[in-house]
């Protein structure tokens, strides 16, 4: 199922303390941000979490350039690091399953034997030779 854009209302309450909202609709988003009397920046952010695209500002403050700063490299960073990550993961199962296929097409290695006597002689295993113990 594909993930719909979100719309983020990112504040600073305090002195670089930030709280991240999130919301599905854009109405929703914005009747929220009313409330807030502290600085807040409202974003709309892709589906894959990316893009960041500023659509609004307000509250009373001077700290939406922190928020800002804030967002580009804390929540645009991170989306974009997740995304590589995934693709990482996905690249790293893949070859994985390649190589465990191509372990099922392969012959079984030959077991170790003792050279000379053990069970060639007597019919016993020889257990002195750790190399062959099961």
């Amino acid at each position: 199922m594909a993930q719909a854009d979100a719309f983020l209302i990112i504040c600073e309450v305090g002195l670089f303390n930030f709280t991240t909202s999130r919301y599905t609709l854009e109405s929703e988003a914005r009747d929220a941000a009313k409330t807030f009397w502290c600085c807040w920046v409202l974003y709309k952010q892709t589906a894959n979490g990316t893009d960041l695209t500023e659509l609004d500002s307000g509250g009373v403050g001077f700290s939406h350039p922190n928020i800002r700063v804030h967002a580009e490299k804390n929540v645009k960073t991170k989306a974009v690091s997740q995304a590589r990550d995934a693709d990482a993961r996905a690249n790293a199962a893949a070859a994985a399953e390649a190589r465990m296929a191509k372990l099922a097409h392969q012959q079984p290695k030959p077991k170790a034997r003792p050279a000379g006597g053990g069970a060639a002689v007597d019919g016993r295993p020889d257990v002195s030779n750790p190399a062959v113990w099961d």
